[in-house]
């Protein structure tokens, strides 16, 4: 064991291992690199994603309905329908008056 180790060259073993070493982190560079870049686009995605759901919501917002324009609708309605109702009442009335003379 120790004829092995006075044979070995520590000075190639240590430039083999650096190398290894440097290419590792290389390619752990290269990676990081691509995963940031990929990140900075879905990042611009997103803000553009989040822009446009705003410009959407302020256009359902201005075409929204609200609660209150219901309610005067629902009258509205009503009174419509009271009225027609009454009219309608109007016109039986009349024609079972002129069935009966």
């Amino acid at each position: 064991m120790i004829e092995f180790l006075q044979s070995v060259d520590f000075g190639l073993l240590f430039n083999v291992v650096l190398t290894i070493i440097s290419a590792f982190c290389g390619v752990f560079a290269f990676y990081i690199k691509r995963l940031y870049r990929n990140l900075d686009e879905h990042s611009t995605e997103i803000r553009q994603l989040e822009k446009e759901l705003s410009d959407f919501k302020l256009e359902i917002a201005k075409n929204h309905v609200t609660k209150d324009d219901l309610q005067v609708l629902k009258v509205e309605l009503g009174n419509m329908l009271s009225s027609m109702t009454r009219q309608l009442f109007s016109i039986e009335e009349h024609l079972r008056n002129k069935k009966d003379h």
